[in-house]
């Protein structure tokens, strides 16, 4: 069953309850209301009756000296034109004498001894009765005559105005059903005013939970639908968001799997070339020992293409733990490192470093430090300079800058945005001669990205590259001013 069709009928049970109760209680209090008159009107003229009747029966009976009263008192009732002025078609009258009736003008619908029996001299009972379609009030009030008890009964038939009260209840009914009827239809529109932003936004949903996540939710109500509907289009941007993220992840899984396969081919394929010719043929010390070389140079370049991928596959598992760290020691740590092969190429470091701490891991950082010096020096012609300087950020004591700068090839703007990428390599053939694999600039970003440290590189082609590094620091403890070492 339909939301609204739920509105609809529930509310539709709670107001034929209410208006039921409404008309039940109405008519209880009208029935009330009818009765208490009529009882009313019927004592009254029972009073009037025996005060009328006790007046002439002591009139006429005066002087007389007859022992049957009761025949005397039923001739009486014939023939007194006052007591037939009181009665109506709807009245009856009965008379008792000593517990026997003298006088009835109905001898059908007799009352009951129980009105006199309970009855004491002065007083007035009353009762109804329902005799088939009939319905009448019977009131009963007793003297005493000649010490004898004289009851004087009057009855109204009441049929007429329980007919009334009956049409009253079938024109409420009718009018309850014409309201049920009314209110049922504007309840009907209300529901479906109120369920068609619920509709509306659960075929939203559907299309959405169908794969069509460009779809979002046009809800504008200002109450909790419209509420609901926001939530639904935030979710829906968040829920888009992740599946682009997650394409574009699949992407890089694809391309880094293609990447990858391709990197591991190119030095197999030479190992097992110059491997197979060393085995099948006899080869000149000369042609032996170059063999041998390119064996060994692919094989360490297969060695350290496997350690940098071990360390990001590591670091996307296992969390680091930042300490505080020297900023100087770690960069001029790094720049030993980096000597024996900048010296090959009689490179200069050149470094300018005002000392401060900063949070990390040891270790991870001189990783990073130690690719973006590799990065400058494969990039830079020989006797070229590499500037590395370190200070704390400017109006910042939390923030440590790191610049790696060099005088080389540069790249273009599209190979700066892919630079940390996977297996990207700017100058492929510069790289694979260097013995690169296109995988460090990837996990700098990613050993920077644990740091919650932030990287900007600045390129254009022939003029260089700078790297800028922003660490999170502790406010500096103590400053050295800068040198400058050659390696």
């Amino acid at each position: 069953m339909k939301f609204r069709f739920k509105v609809l009928f529930l509310n539709l049970l709670l107001l034929t309850l209410a208006l039921s109760a409404i008309v039940f209680f109405v008519m209880q209090h009208s029935v009330r209301h009818t009765e208490n008159n009529l009882l009313s009107g019927v004592v009254q003229e029972n009073s009037i009756l025996e005060n009328t009747i006790q007046y002439e029966l002591l009139t006429h009976l005066e002087g007389d000296d007859s022992s049957n009263l009761q025949e005397t008192i039923a001739a009486y009732f014939e023939t007194s034109d006052v007591v037939r002025s009181f009665l109506t078609p709807d009245t009856a009258l009965f008379c008792y004498y000593d517990d026997t009736l003298c006088y009835a003008t109905d001898t059908e619908n007799i009352p009951t001894d129980e009105l006199r029996t309970t009855l004491e001299n002065g007083y007035k009972s009353g009762m109804k009765l329902r005799a088939g379609d009939r319905r009448y009030f019977y009131v009963a009030s007793m003297s005493r005559l000649y010490n004898r008890p004289f009851f004087v009964i009057t009855r109204r038939d009441v049929t007429d105005s329980y007919w009334e009260l009956r049409r009253e209840a079938a024109f409420f009914s009718i009018l309850t059903g014409l309201i049920l009827l009314v209110s049922g239809l504007v309840l009907y529109i209300i529901s479906l005013l109120v369920t068609r932003p619920i509709e509306k936004l659960t075929a939203v949903t559907d299309r959405f939970a169908g794969g069509d996540y460009s779809q979002r939710a046009d809800v504008s109500t200002g109450d909790e639908i419209g509420v609901l509907s926001q939530h639904f289009n935030h979710l829906a941007d968040s829920v888009e968001g992740h599946i682009d993220e997650l394409g574009d992840m699949l992407r890089r899984r694809d391309q880094f799997v293609a990447d990858f396969t391709h990197e591991i081919k190119t030095p197999m394929t030479s190992i097992i070339g110059y491997a197979d010719t060393m085995r099948r043929m006899e080869l000149s010390p000369e042609d032996r020992r170059m063999s041998l070389d390119y064996i060994y140079s692919e094989g360490r370049r297969l060695e350290k293409m496997s350690m940098k991928l071990f360390d990001l596959i590591y670091l996307k598992d296992h969390p680091i733990e930042l300490v505080p760290l020297s900023a100087k020691e770690i960069i001029l740590d790094a720049g030993r490192s980096m000597r024996p092969l900048l010296e090959k190429k009689k490179q200069t470091l050149s470094t300018n470093i005002r000392d401060d701490t900063i949070y990390g891991d040891g270790e991870l950082l001189k990783t990073v430090l130690i690719n973006l010096m590799d990065n400058a020096r494969k990039a830079s012609a020989e006797g070229a300079r590499i500037t590395v300087t370190g200070a704390p950020e400017d109006g910042s004591d939390q923030k440590y800058r790191i610049t790696v700068k060099d005088t080389g090839i540069g790249m273009t703007e599209d190979e700066v945005k892919h630079i940390t990428d996977e297996f990207f390599m700017a100058d492929k053939s510069r790289s694979r001669k260097e013995g690169g694999a296109g995988l460090g600039m990837s996990l700098v970003s990613s050993i920077l990205s644990r740091h919650k440290a932030e990287l900007s590189i600045k390129s254009a082609p022939g003029k260089g590259t700078t790297v800028d590094i922003l660490l999170p620091a502790l406010p500096p403890e103590g400053k050295e001013e800068t040198d400058e070492t050659n390696a």
